[in-house]
């Protein structure tokens, strides 16, 4: 955990009504709140699958300067596949102790969220995404 941190008073949890779990990590059909340490020169991978016209919402805090990009699903694999190519990326934010975009889907997709830790040592993260409850 983050020394002297209350992740519940600098994330939004979707529905006030609600009570945040006892843990760091919680996880509801429409938000992942999670705590998260990266090794260093590692990074950590969520895969979105979201409609075309959803939204969501990252936002969060690390240790350490990270960085943290979106793309899609497609995008990633080819970055993994050979990390010197460059790839298309919706979202980047580099250097950065604390984040938040937000973004809506263009179209029906897998999107990728990367946190990268390019320290020499671990670096610990709170990250909080949010999607909204679908319209009925």
């Amino acid at each position: 955990m983050l020394p002297d941190h209350n992740h519940q008073d600098d994330l939004p949890y979707p529905d006030p009504s609600k009570q945040i779990p006892d843990s760091t990590n919680a996880v509801t059909p429409d938000c992942i709140i999670e705590a998260l340490e990266i090794a260093p020169g590692q990074s950590s991978v969520y895969a979105i699958e979201m409609e075309r016209g959803e939204s969501m919402t990252v936002s969060g805090c690390a240790s350490e300067l990270i960085s943290i990009w979106l793309c899609t699903d497609t995008e990633y694999d080819r970055w993994l596949d050979s990390q010197n190519e460059e790839i298309e990326l919706i979202q980047q934010m580099n250097d950065v102790e604390s984040f938040e975009f937000s973004f809506q889907a263009p179209q029906r997709d897998v999107y990728a969220i990367v946190i990268e830790n390019p320290n020499p040592s671990s670096d610990e993260v709170l990250i909080c995404i949010q999607r909204p409850l679908p319209q009925k």
